[in-house]
């Protein structure tokens, strides 16, 4: 069982501890009293979770918490009580508590919890977009295995590997730094300057500051033993002690993961009472597999072999996130318990007292006039028409509207979203639909109709999305024959999602007179 301590990123969890032997509890919110860096660290914890020490668990009183909740309530809290504690004032529940923070409000001035969980549903579907979108973009949308990554898996599962050991300044070429960039110079514009330590990637921001680029497919190890494969360019200061190694050997990424892999046990040995530094790491031996054949370091297999692991990797987070989809809120706790875990205190989660006006959310898709478009675009379409510009994530949604002839958007949270756009969905004739990241693959469908469909009529017409929103406006469409060549050379998609950043997720536009 996980067991929550003064820790400072991995979600609050140091250690693991017989459930026997820790009182626990699910569904709660941590909060890290003590620590040099962690102090006012907050976490939610929707698993069944124990306290070593430093940390207390807390619980709602008058709601029944979800992990949508829990994940608001960590982030509210943690923003008004970092800044406000510290190593030599402790964020203990009898401080905590005593605490405002910012929250929505419904019109009868009542927390609305039904607004919070919709929010982060949205930012969880925006996250999800996200993933599909780097594992298309990153070739990872298949993740079958071909016939040499399977080849490696069953070596590396057999022990059918020959290794070599090979000094790192044999194979790469140590280099640093040469000025001496400081926080000041951070400014988010020019390279990453790469840093030294373990989090973020030790990248510590970007700086235009002119100094020395240190190229892509290139290895950065620092005075700790951190090796990190960098895919980009970047700067680096003289005094933060991390070097540079590239070198022919650094034959592609995967390469250039498993070498950092190899390096790994650097950090078992190096501290700041034993720095590591360029001279020591070129004279250090790596073990690098060893090609049977002809006895050189055998990169095909490296290749092979990282790649396995990326996709059996990126395959199970594909399995985690269908099985999340699948049991949904059907995990429950304990409702309104009041008890908190902690050494010696027992605190409970109070009704928190809130200024803050009601939140009302945007439509969910963005509407146009023509007259803001080339006249071009506008005679192409006939500017007196009201069209569609829609979005589909991938082929089994492009599948699913091609089978069911409907092409659905997301109505408003706010009462009255279907009466309000009703005029505008009437005259809506044409519906043109691209792929989300390729503007140029374009289809056009004549919109024959219109209906609002229900969350669960979209499950029952088994709906790609598995946790699908309240309600839609559906549009019933049919395919025509339409050349579409003009609209790809006059990059209308493209104008399109220069209007709004929302756009390049996905959201629906409609274009009318």
């Amino acid at each position: 069982m996980p067991l929550v301590n003064a820790k400072h990123g991995d979600n609050g969890i140091m250690f693991y501890g017989k459930p026997s032997v820790f009182e626990s509890a699910e569904m709660t919110i941590d909060i890290v009293q003590n620590g040099a860096i962690a102090t006012g660290d907050v976490y939610p914890q929707p698993h069944k979770t124990g306290v070593l020490w430093d940390a207390y668990l807390i619980k709602a009183i008058h709601w029944q918490d979800n992990q949508e909740t829990l994940l608001y309530f960590s982030t509210a809290i943690q923003k008004t009580i970092k800044e406000k504690f510290s190593y030599d004032k402790k964020a203990t529940w009898e401080r905590v508590k005593e605490e405002y923070i910012w929250l929505p409000v419904s019109k009868n001035d009542k927390i609305d919890i039904a607004f919070i969980e919709e929010y982060m549903h949205e930012l969880e579907d925006e996250r999800l977009l996200e993933l599909e979108t780097f594992f298309r973009e990153a070739g990872f949308e298949d993740c079958t295995l071909t016939k040499e990554e399977k080849e490696a898996l069953i070596r590396v599962r057999d022990g059918n590997v020959n290794f070599v050991q090979i000094k790192i300044g044999d194979i790469l070429i140590g280099d640093k730094g040469d000025i001496d960039i400081q926080n000041k110079d951070i400014n988010g514009r020019g390279l990453y300057f790469v840093n030294s330590g373990v989090l973020n990637f030790v990248i510590k921001g970007k700086t235009d500051r002119k100094a020395k680029v240190f190229s892509g497919n290139t290895i950065t190890v620092d005075f700790l033993g951190n090796a990190y494969y960098r895919p980009f360019s970047y700067v680096m200061a003289t005094h933060n002690h991390v070097f540079s190694l590239s070198g022919d050997s650094i034959k592609n990424e995967d390469v250039g993961l498993y070498l950092c892999s190899s390096m790994s046990f650097l950090k078992k040995i190096y501290s700041f009472n034993n720095m590591g530094i360029w001279p020591i790491y070129k004279t250090t031996s790596i073990c690098l597999p060893r090609n049977n054949s002809n006895g050189q370091i055998d990169y095909a297999f490296m290749k092979a072999y990282i790649s396995a692991i990326k996709k059996q990797c990126i395959a199970r987070l594909k399995q985690e996130i269908n099985r999340e989809y699948k049991t949904y809120n059907k995990v429950q706790t304990e409702r309104n318990c009041t008890t908190a875990i902690v050494n010696t205190e027992k605190p409970s989660y109070k009704k928190l007292e809130v200024e803050f006006e009601p939140l009302i959310a945007a439509e969910p898709f963005e509407c146009y006039k023509w007259k803001g478009f080339d006249q071009s675009i506008c005679d192409f379409f006939g500017s007196n028409q009201t069209i569609l510009i829609g979005c589909y994530k991938g082929k089994k949604y492009y599948d699913w509207i091609h089978s069911h002839n409907i092409y659905n958007i997301r109505l408003g949270k706010t009462k009255g979203s279907m009466e309000k756009n009703r005029k505008l969905f009437e005259s809506t004739s044409l519906l043109i639909l691209y792929e989300l990241g390729k503007p140029n693959k374009l289809s056009a469908y004549k919109i024959t109709g219109h209906h609002e469909i229900s969350k669960d009529e979209l499950i029952k017409l088994d709906y790609p999305n598995k946790k699908p929103r309240k309600s839609y406006m559906a549009f019933d469409i049919s395919p025509l024959e339409m050349d579409l060549t003009f609209l790809v050379e006059h990059h209308l998609i493209e104008r399109l999602l220069e209007l709004n950043a929302n756009n390049a997720k996905g959201t629906p536009v409609f274009i009318e007179p």
